[in-house]
């Protein structure tokens, strides 16, 4: 994807970049013949992804950004979901750097299928360390309503954070044992 907006940014033709040619299904590509891009199909879709952003924000308090060091990063690639981390060598975000450390890619036939692979990895991954995370965050907007049958739009979470409508609860025998562990 990096590589196509480069080409476009470049002022290469659309119909003269490969992935665009082989998205329509052309023979060639690297062929220099135009694509009518009004008149003809591209290639049927066969899947579907869904990306989720890990960010060092805190969801309770309006994911303003943590940091601290990261520990341990537990994830296992699958052929379904995929992944990538950037930490610093001594495992620190930087306070002023872009929270997000992570990105995970989840693939299906169909958006649902992609949408409970990415929910299954968001369950099992695993971020230990002085940060906060928005993994159970994620994982309840994607089993929101709204997602679930797609009726989300740009203001839809910004009205899910104004309300508050999503919230991780955290037992309170664990909130108590784990701040006297800590101390």
């Amino acid at each position: 994807m990096p590589a196509t907006q480069l080409q476009v940014a470049m002022g290469i033709p659309l119909y003269n970049i490969p992935e665009i040619r082989r998205f329509y299904g052309k023979s060639d590509i690297y062929g220099t013949d135009k694509i009518d891009f009004l008149e003809e199909d591209y290639t049927p879709i066969d899947s579907h992804v869904i990306a989720a952003r890990i960010t060092a924000e805190n969801p309770d308090e309006g994911f303003k950004p943590t940091s601290g060091s990261i520990e341990r990063i537990k994830f296992q690639s699958t052929s379904n979901v995929w992944g990538y981390f950037s930490v610093g060598s001594n495992g620190g975000i930087h306070e002023f750097a872009d929270s997000q450390f992570g990105h995970l890619f989840a693939k299906g036939a169909t958006r649902e299928q992609a949408r409970k692979a990415l929910i299954l990895a968001l369950k099992e991954i695993e971020v230990r360390g002085e940060i906060r995370t928005t993994v159970e965050y994620l994982v309840q907007l994607l089993e929101t309503k709204e997602f679930i049958e797609n009726t989300i739009d740009t203001s839809w979470l910004d009205g899910i954070i104004k309300e508050k409508s999503v919230q991780i609860a955290v037992a309170s025998p664990l909130v108590v044992t784990s701040a006297a562990v800590f101390r």
